[in-house]
């Protein structure tokens, strides 16, 4: 089926090793496949990509790109840092078992990530950002992690 009319925005994503859990394939570790994408109707840009398997590879649409330098100039994704899980403040292990329960982890940035200042304004979703721009990822560094659910 394929992805249309996609459009992202300061999204950290980070590739495992791949392999096969429960029977559903995870992967091959690329730092991003979407080779059902659209690339007319999207438009991908200040995202953190990385992967744990020592490479940074993967597809977007029929492309297929083997280093950051190659994604910036061969896609949309012109302003794309790359990022390892060294990226975060505190100690971060990709998860072994996909199935299995874990407690959640700190995914706050450390002030030398590439995913610094590297997001963009979005209105009402990062408003009051710190830094020349926001940062990729879920939280601002220096920020508290939100607080869900009763309190």
């Amino acid at each position: 089926m394929p992805v249309v009319a996609l459009y992202s925005r300061n999204n950290l994503l980070i590739g495992g090793p791949g392999g096969t859990y429960g029977g559903y394939s995870n992967g091959s570790g690329q730092v991003i496949d979407v080779s059902t994408l659209n690339v007319g109707s999207s438009d991908l840009n200040h995202d953190a990509l990385g992967s744990t398997a020592g490479s940074f590879s993967g597809r977007i649409g029929s492309l297929s790109f083997t280093s950051p330098a190659q994604l910036r100039s061969a896609t949309s994704e012109k302003r794309a840092v790359q990022v390892g899980l060294d990226s975060f403040a505190a100690q971060v292990a990709f998860p072994s078992a996909p199935m299995t329960r874990y407690a959640a982890p700190d995914l706050r940035l450390a002030g030398s990530s590439a995913a610094v200042d590297a997001g963009i304004a979005i209105p009402g979703i990062n408003d009051g950002f710190a830094g020349a721009a926001p940062d990729a990822g879920a939280y601002e560094v220096g920020a508290a992690p939100p607080v869900y659910g009763p309190r």
